[in-house]
């Protein structure tokens, strides 16, 4: 669990889960990720298909394709994200592995099932989703290696400083705790 969790840890939505709600997070960490290996050559996924698993590159070699750019993965890099934030993701391109590698993988089916039952962490999730669905990123450009890490940072300190000031304000609006 500690090591998927650290894994998760950089991306700031799942660090204010970890700091927001430690049980919830580390049972959801224990249900929904795993660590997946690749020999090489392995298609991990293709062009088109649909999103199961949201990948975090732990080492190894791959590559990502996209029409005509290629670019080879590096530790800690997230692969297909958009799907957790945006519903009927499908791949833009193909990974595919250039030697073997491991991956930690994240059942996105799990996240959705998790985030329904915790609602302190789901509540966490459906505000960075909808931070990301609103920002002004052209989604026809995007691609499974898409969303930055400033990007990420941005809507996640965002998040925290309204939840803070909710807290502080004794507003409702960002309250992790259950609600009748």
């Amino acid at each position: 669990r500690e090591v998927y969790g650290l894994s998760l840890a950089t991306h700031g939505c799942f660090e204010l889960m970890a700091d927001k709600a430690p049980d919830s997070f580390a049972e959801a960490v224990h249900r929904m990720m795993r660590e997946v290996c690749f020999t090489r050559g392995a298609e991990i996924f293709t062009k088109g298909t649909k999103v199961n698993f949201v990948y975090i590159f732990n080492k190894g070699e791959a590559e990502y394709q996209r029409d005509d750019i290629v670019r080879p993965l590096e530790k800690d890099t997230w692969v297909s994200e958009y799907a957790l934030w945006l519903g009927g993701w499908k791949r833009r391109g193909d990974l595919c592995a250039t030697g073997y590698c491991e991956l930690n993988s994240l059942d996105l089916e799990e996240f959705k099932r998790v985030c329904s039952e915790k609602v302190d962490i789901g509540y966490i999730a459906c505000e960075f989703a909808e931070l990301v669905a609103n920002s002004k990123v052209h989604f026809s450009k995007l691609h499974d290696i898409g969303l930055d890490m400033d990007s990420r940072k941005r809507f996640s300190v965002g998040l925290s400083e309204a939840m803070m000031e909710a807290e502080t304000s004794g507003d409702p609006t960002y309250s992790t705790e259950l609600r009748p």
